[in-house]
């Protein structure tokens, strides 16, 4: 795979990890400012319908980290295997750099709903169908957008040096 796409695959990748853990960093420093029982659900007129133990603030990380270990073992898996054995070297990176960016931008999403925004909803005692989800959902918009972007650009450098390396060796 090409340098332009490592370099994205690292940043998405260490963005998507440290989202959750710079939010379960905030628990931690919030930990005794939370109430006990937690309000943990809510029904459609904004009042708790389940309290729990503030133990289950954790429950967002847990399915946030599981996540993120599931993507990028995925992600893993997708630049070691060989798509077809009918497809030139080129079209399989080319598959690959997509189905990979395909799996960093539902990471960077997940990352930004299970490790930041329902953390912060459960540590302020807020529905999660307030105004914020607006702005998750912009956010995990602007995701897709900036990897679509991004590949437009790889694939774009991609094409311009195909092309020098036929002049060269012509």
């Amino acid at each position: 795979m090409n340098k332009g796409y490592r370099i994205m695959f690292i940043c998405v990748t260490a963005f998507s990890w440290l989202v959750p853990i710079i939010s379960l960093i905030i628990l931690a420093i919030m930990w005794n400012a939370l109430p006990e029982p937690l309000g943990v659900h809510f029904d459609s007129s904004g009042q708790f319908d389940v309290i729990s133990s503030k133990w289950y603030s954790l429950y967002p990380y847990i399915i946030s980290f599981g996540t993120l270990i599931l993507f990028s073992f995925f992600a893993f898996l997708v630049k070691k295997i060989r798509v077809s054995k009918k497809m030139t070297e080129h079209n399989q990176n080319n598959c690959k750099i997509v189905v990979c960016s395909f799996l960093l931008a539902h990471m960077a999403g997940y990352s930004i709903f299970y490790g930041a925004y329902w953390p912060y909803c459960v540590m302020s005692q807020r529905p999660l169908n307030t105004l914020v989800p607006k702005i998750a959902v912009i956010a995990l918009f602007l995701c897709f957008i900036a990897m679509v972007v991004l590949l437009i650009v790889i694939f774009q450098k991609d094409k311009k040096l195909r092309k020098q390396r036929e002049l060269l060796a012509r």
